[in-house]
């Protein structure tokens, strides 16, 4: 590891509370871990013990998962003790520090992962009473970062930024621009103000008026300087918080720091190949910037040589519960109701990288079901028409030269040499019989990582399409299946019902980290995988059936007044999996794609709204298309806007999607789409 970690750092650490991670600055990711090890040991010996000295917040979404197993990895290897508190929603934020706080004497980090980069954390903070010898790192793929984060005092806040955001063009407002103003008057709106200066200075130096006057008026002048310059001021930081976007996932910027600290585990690589394609299909990020991401991942990939990997300790545990009782000592067994796993390699994985189609879960169903569940596809050829359904996807597939029982069977199913070549013989038919736009056609096909997926059923029986590899793709909608499966529903409606979700929210959570590294639970990992798999596609079918509904309902899909936006409104009871954020996103995208899909140089955002009748709230999320919206569509300034004139609070920490109570959803709903709620639903 290098005996130069042990003491001071190789690079001083910034004054600002934000710091550039991109890949050509390795040595910056390996400061911050150094510090965090130094504040570790700094509290061990100071307080005579080694105890927690490190609270993970992570969220519990899919980069939120992949970067905590990589963090939990750095922080075992080098025995430093931490908990782990998953993050659902900002509701816990507080408690779960103040908690780390009073009963972990060592308590000296705080590692926030893919949340509280939008939240002020130096306030909340020294809201739960935090001493200032906790620092906080935050680690968030989503942007903007909040700006009394980036200007922390004495960085104790440290948001690690990186050359994505570069990319995206943001200029961050200095120090002196977010503070407030002085109480002045505002700027005056006579446009003839400047004028009247002139004449009134003319007449003061004609009438041989004192200096008094002349003081008076530059005075005037200056203040009115001061005002303009603060008016500037706030219009670029109304721009910087107007533009929400995601930048480097988590579990990338994990990766390198993962990588500079000598820690060549290949499974880093695939959690952060995992997240990046997770965030491409959720539409967050574009097909240039996640070609972008693959080909850094590809380069990193080739740097990892079989001899060079390193396996922890199999079952060890360094965790502690998130009531902040430890462990009796390092090796214990393990404690299923802790608050961590334990990383567990059975063997070395090897990743391969090829280009394959980007049809979700396509080797794990049918071939037709794979392609008709296909945003593009559903969209491009109308599937929500029974006629089109059937013909339109059996000339795609005859003309791949597919016999007509391979439409209705698994793609490992099929002959084998077909199966190698399937997705480049479906690409040419799609180019030239169905003359797809080459872009569209560029988002169905790219570079995949895919993983060897070994072991046996817990009863031990035989392994089905999951028996030869994983690729990162099915992996993302393995996570996200098992993260928002329904576990509320049937439970005893007498306690409340936030607290059952968020009971609901973490048990799921460590399901997708058994299914990511192993688990000592009884049941294997390709167990939770297949049951992810699973999950996954029925959760697919349900968001393609939802879209149907709607498109073919007429009335339910309408044009804002502006023809700026389409919108939908979900008012019936739908099923638990379709009330959750990932599922609303991927059904919004759907929606969006289908209707702009015959005017693909003119793309509107989407606004949709769905009725969670058990919480008596509204579910509300605007989505945006990568590619083709006028500069001038002001959608996310009013949704903005909008959100912030009500109470709401953010769902998956981000500022899109919004729960809303329900007697103020008219009024929010109205703001956005600039028609009365009333008059048009009744």
């Amino acid at each position: 590891l290098g005996s130069s970690f042990d003491c001071e750092f190789c690079f001083p650490l910034p004054l600002m509370g934000i710091l550039d991670v991109s890949s050509e600055r390795r040595g910056d990711l390996g400061d911050i871990f150094a510090e965090i090890r130094t504040r570790h040991r700094e509290a061990c010996r100071d307080n005579n013990i080694h105890g927690i000295s490190v609270l993970i917040l992570p969220a519990t979404d899919h980069d939120g998962v992949t970067s905590c197993q990589t963090m939990e990895n750095l922080l075992r290897v080098h025995s430093i003790k931490y908990m782990v508190a998953p993050l659902a929603s900002y509701r816990r934020l507080e408690e779960f520090m103040k908690d780390a706080s009073q009963n972990n004497p060592c308590f000296r980090s705080i590692v926030c992962l893919n949340c509280c980069g939008v939240l002020p954390m130096v306030e909340t903070m020294e809201q739960a009473g935090i001493p200032d010898k906790v620092k906080c790192y935050i680690v968030d793929a989503k942007r903007p970062f909040h700006l009394s984060n980036v200007h922390a005092p004495d960085s104790r806040v440290l948001c690690l930024d990186d050359r994505i955001s570069s990319i995206h063009e943001v200029d961050i407002p200095s120090d002196d621009a977010v503070s407030d103003d002085d109480g002045e008057e505002p700027l005056s709106d006579d446009g003839d103000e400047g004028a009247e200066d002139q004449d009134t200075a003319a007449t003061a130096q004609e009438s041989g008026a004192g200096d008094d006057s002349l003081n008076d008026l530059k005075r005037k002048r200056e203040a009115k300087m001061r005002r303009a310059e603060r008016e500037k001021k706030r219009r670029r930081i109304m721009e910087y918080y107007q533009r929400e976007y995601v930048s480097q996932p988590a579990a990338v910027t994990m990766y390198l720091m993962a990588h500079h600290m000598s820690y060549h585990v290949v499974d880093t690589l695939w959690w952060a190949a995992v997240s990046a394609v997770g965030y491409f299909e959720l539409g967050l990020i574009s097909k240039d910037l996640y070609d972008f991401l693959v080909h850094d991942l590809k380069g990193w990939l080739a740097e990892l040589q079989p001899e060079s990997l390193g396996v922890p300790t199999q079952g060890r545990s360094m965790a502690s519960r998130p009531d902040g009782s430890q462990d009796a000592e390092e090796d214990a067994p393990f404690d299923h109701n802790a608050a961590t796993r334990p990383t567990v390699m059975h063997s070395r994985p090897v990743l391969r990288v090829a280009q394959d189609m980007g049809l979700p879960l396509y080797r794990h169903w049918k071939l037709r079901e794979a392609m008709f569940h296909t945003d593009l596809l559903y969209s491009f050829f109308r599937l929500d028409r029974a006629d089109n359904a059937e013909r339109e996807l059996e000339n795609v597939l005859s003309r791949a030269n597919l016999k007509p029982k391979d439409f209705q069977t698994t793609v490992l199913s099929i002959n084998i040499d077909a199966s190698d070549t399937l997705h480049m013989k479906i690409r040419r038919v799609l180019e030239s019989y169905c003359q797809m736009d080459s872009t569209y056609v560029s988002v169905l096909y790219g570079d995949q990582f895919k993983k060897p997926l070994s072991g046996e059923h817990k009863n031990g029986t035989s392994m089905n399409s999951l028996e030869q590899e994983i690729s990162a793709s099915d992996m993302f909608h393995c996570l996200v299946a098992l993260q928002e499966k329904n576990t509320v529903e049937g439970e005893d409606e007498s306690t409340d019902l936030l607290m059952r979700r968020e009971h609901a929210n973490l048990d799921n959570f460590w399901a997708c980290a058994d299914a990511l590294v192993g688990t000592n639970n009884g049941r294997t990992t390709f167990d939770l995988v297949s049951e992810g798999i699973t999950l996954a596609i029925r959760r697919r079918k349900m968001i393609v059936d939802q879209a149907k509904r709607l498109l073919q309902k007429q009335g339910r899909i309408q044009p804002g007044p502006g023809k700026d936006l389409r919108y939908a409104v979900v008012e019936e009871d739908i099923p638990h999996e379709m009330r959750q954020p990932v599922a609303m996103r991927q059904l919004a995208n759907l929606l969006m794609e289908y209707k702009n899909m015959n005017n693909p140089q003119m793309r509107v955002p989407f606004f949709l709204s769905v009725r969670d009748a058990p919480a008596g709230t509204y579910l509300c999320l605007g989505v945006t298309p990568a590619t083709g919206m006028e500069a001038d569509n002001d959608f996310p300034d009013r949704y903005q806007r909008a959100s912030e004139s009500i109470r709401s609070s953010s769902l998956a920490f981000y500022r899109s999607m919004i729960e809303v109570f329900g007697e103020d959803f008219k009024k929010f709903h109205s703001d956005i789409v600039r028609q009365d709620f009333a008059a048009e639903f009744g």
